[in-house]
């Protein structure tokens, strides 16, 4: 009979807590997880065995909702919405130049207000993804030369201060915090 009232009790504590959340309209707490979001890399329109397009797929693989700019920049430009960097490794076949590329640097500007930003962020569910296609023009690689073309793609998230984190956090907003890597792919051009 002990574990009836305590059984008893517990439901009428839960019950209770439930109903002052209702009724004061409070957010429940956001997870602070790194983990909240996958990167994929896709390749497209493949010719001469080196990939001429791109697309590249943001995962939701948490159990909540997460908040993202949906245009992120490609390598360079305004990185308020963060950006994704195509890196290319290359390693010749023919003794040639070999080594890593990535696009050119971008620096800041007048950034709208976080909140005003964040009204324009997407809402990924648990499981959704934003794709975004760019094509080999659009990313700044060459792919003239026989040999190994290695590509991976990084996802810098918008850089936040830690008073800005903490208004999203108060907001009951999950976001990106860490800088994503997808796995890397190869392809080979032959002579």
């Amino acid at each position: 009979m002990v574990w009836r009232g305590s059984l008893a009790i517990t439901l009428a504590l839960g019950s209770a807590t439930w109903a002052s959340t209702q009724l004061f309209n409070a957010r429940p707490a956001v997870k602070d997880k790194s983990d909240n979001l996958q990167l994929r890399l896709e390749p497209i329109d493949i010719q001469m065995g080196v990939p001429q397009a791109f697309t590249f797929v943001l995962v939701n693989i948490s159990d909540h909702d997460v908040r993202i700019p949906s245009a992120p920049s490609l390598d360079c430009g305004d990185n308020y919405n963060g950006s994704l960097w195509l890196i290319l490794k290359f390693t010749s076949l023919v003794h040639g130049p070999s080594g890593i590329s990535r696009g050119c640097s971008s620096s800041g500007g007048h950034w709208p207000l976080l909140m005003d930003r964040v009204k324009g962020w997407k809402v990924l569910h648990s499981g959704e993804s934003l794709a975004i296609e760019a094509t080999k023009d659009q990313l700044q690689f060459e792919d003239k030369e026989a040999g190994t073309y290695e590509f991976w793609v990084v996802y810098q998230p918008p850089p936040l201060s830690v008073e800005e984190q903490a208004q999203l956090h108060q907001a009951g907003i999950d976001f990106p915090h860490d800088e994503l890597t997808s796995t890397h792919i190869a392809f080979v051009k032959k002579p």
